[in-house]
């Protein structure tokens, strides 16, 4: 089986970064890009993604904002680019209520915002290309776009809740 090249190289301070790892590539995120990585190499990773993998690992929300981050670090430094930890990513995580941070401009922001980025390419193959159509929609739908993770398909219900608000506020 071949290995990418940071789990060739990467040595893990703790059990969770490799998990961690592991569950990024597992859902195709690549945290040294845009928005888990800022221009400079500042962190980006939105709290719903910590928080997600918090409920999910069953790990304490400033233990996945470390690990996470601290995975960051070491992938952006062996590709040779800037990397800036993140100190408050942890403390943010905590503070931060889930709806206050959702991005409303387009399905691909959104579900980044909300900690589910690895549904953006189905959606879109389905055809959920709006915010407004993914409201009329249902966790059938969710589930045959692949939403099948039980607990990725409530977070998705419960956002799409914050979203028909949001959309409703924004048009009056």
């Amino acid at each position: 089986r071949r290995r990418s090249l940071h789990q060739q190289t990467l040595q893990y301070n703790n059990s969770l970064e490799f998990v961690i790892d592991r569950k990024l590539q597992t859902e195709f995120i690549d945290v040294t890009v845009p928005p888990y990585t800022l221009q400079g190499g500042y962190c980006g990773i939105p709290p719903a993604l910590v928080r997600r993998y918090s409920d999910e690992l069953r790990k304490p929300i400033k233990e996945c904002a470390v690990a996470m981050d601290s995975v960051r670090l070491f992938l952006l430094k062996v590709k040779g680019l800037q990397a800036i930890p993140n100190d408050f990513l942890s403390s943010r995580c905590e503070a931060t209520p889930n709806s206050s941070e959702a991005d409303h401009s387009n399905v691909t922001n959104w579900l980044v915002s909300i900690g589910l980025a690895m549904y953006a390419v189905p959606f879109a193959v389905h055809g959920y290309h709006d915010l407004y159509s993914l409201t009329l929609l249902d966790s059938n739908d969710f589930r045959r776009a692949g939403v099948n993770d039980p607990r990725h398909l409530q977070r998705l219900c419960d956002s799409i809740t914050e979203l028909s608000e949001h959309l409703r506020e924004s048009c009056l």
